[in-house]
């Protein structure tokens, strides 16, 4: 799975997964008050002690099945997920008919990036007991991180099926329509489907407290061009969560949409303090110090051979000069001046040359190319462009931010990043090849 979806409910899979699992006993009666005593110690969160317990009855009884579905999830919960693995695979080999066991099996190899493995365990789950909800929400969960959207609503659908409350379950199905482009279709969940159905008329929905639920509906019902009670329920998922960076975020790019930008960058700025390292990066980024570049077009009436395409000038003030018949080649009849020769006289970097009006830089440039070719006729025409942030001062101090990932689903890509070839075409263009790669090799 390359990309995470909520999980707030994978945790309690688990456990209760485990719980289900406790079928089996040792004929001496031993057995259940050791794992009883181990389900409160996982309960509790004391996996080391759960740990031992386990690992001491797993000894006294090599071959029951409950007692290796019970350390496999203690593994999954201390992170030692290739030992989780093993233990649900023997619980599997010890009972082959063991549902939980196997979407344990599947948890852990969606915690290894194992997809593929993932959807074969929940399958063989499904096989065993066709009518199990958390089968179906698994794999739900998996197919939407693969963004198969419509294998994700057909088993989150039959998951709500058996369960209709379950927030995760909402959650995520919703998400799956979002993501399908089928606002109506999440909004139906909640009964919000009609305009005017406004906040929170769902009797008794668990929903009603849950952010990540509030947030998907602000989603939702900003796609359905209802931005007021998107507000709303934005607004109630800081009540909620105060500092929430989904709402924040969300509700800054609805204020964007409203034309409200004061409002929205209030809110976009707060969104990005909940985050200290990303926002430190992008304060790293801040500090590039910028340069510009100043095209001075100049039109003629008449044409006289350059000595090439492009030419090196002078420095007085124009550093290079360029031959443009292909503008006046493409320009439309309203668009084209009565031309017979375009050229652009380019200076990079900052200079005196700032401080002075665009006219007195017309006329500059024009005798500087006059002193290159003498019987150039009279300019007609021209038009100072200056990009004051055309590219980034190449000084050892600048930051360097490694590319192409930033931070989770941010990519970077522009000259800043590539150190090879700074601040050059060459280097935008690479930087550009490189994210997208990455995006699509972590979207696979």
């Amino acid at each position: 799975m390359k990309r995470l979806v909520l999980s707030f409910v994978i945790v309690a899979v688990i456990s209760l997964s485990t719980a289900q699992a406790a079928s089996p006993q040792d004929k001496s009666g031993g057995t259940p008050s050791r794992l009883e005593r181990a389900l409160e110690l996982l309960r509790e969160g004391n996996f080391e002690a759960a740990k031992t317990e386990l690992l001491e009855q797993a000894r006294l009884d090599p071959r029951n099945p409950q007692v290796h579905n019970l350390l496999g999830s203690v593994y999954d919960r201390l992170g030692r997920i290739d030992e989780a693995v093993g233990e649900y695979r023997q619980a599997i080999k010890l009972q082959p008919d063991n549902a939980a066991a196997f979407n344990n099996l599947g948890l852990a190899y969606l915690r290894l990036n194992r997809s593929g493995l993932a959807i074969e365990s929940f399958l063989r789950a499904l096989k065993i007991d066709p009518e199990s909800a958390t089968s179906h929400y698994n794999l739900g969960l998996v197919y939407l991180g693969e963004r198969k959207y419509a294998s994700a609503v057909s088993h989150l659908e039959k998951a709500r099926q058996k369960q209709p409350a379950d927030p995760g379950i909402l959650f995520n199905l919703g998400t799956a329509y979002l993501e399908q482009g089928n606002a109506r279709a999440c909004l139906s969940l909640f009964e919000l489907e009609a305009p005017g159905n406004t906040a929170f008329t769902r009797s008794s929905s668990v929903a009603d407290n849950v952010p990540e639920i509030q947030v998907l509906l602000g989603a939702a019902l900003s796609r359905e061009k209802r931005p007021d009670e998107a507000e709303l329920h934005l607004r109630r998922a800081l009540e909620l969560r105060p500092g929430f960076p989904d709402a924040l975020f969300k509700l800054g790019l609805l204020y964007q949409q409203k034309g409200k930008m004061s409002e929205a960058v209030d809110y976009l700025e707060k969104a990005l303090a909940q985050h200290p390292s990303l926002s430190a990066a992008i304060g790293a980024l801040e500090m590039l110090a910028y340069e510009p570049i100043v095209t001075i077009w100049l039109g003629y009436a008449a044409a006289v051979a350059m000595p090439g395409p492009i030419a090196r000038l002078d420095d007085a003030p124009g550093q290079w000069v360029l031959d443009r018949p292909d503008i006046l080649a493409h320009a439309s009849d309203a668009d084209r001046p009565p031309l017979a020769q375009l050229l652009a006289v380019v200076i990079s970097a900052s200079g005196p040359h700032m401080a002075s009006p665009h006219t007195e830089l017309a006329r500059a440039a024009d005798a500087q190319l006059r002193r290159l070719r003498p019987a150039l006729p009279p300019c007609v025409w021209s038009q100072v462009i200056a990009e004051k942030r055309a590219t980034y001062a190449c000084t050892p101090q600048r930051p360097s931010p490694a590319g192409p990932r930033f931070a989770p689903g941010i990519y970077l890509a522009g000259d800043y990043v590539d150190t090879e070839y700074p601040a050059t075409l060459e280097a935008a263009v690479r930087s550009g090849v490189a994210a997208a790669e990455a995006l699509l090799a972590d979207r696979r």
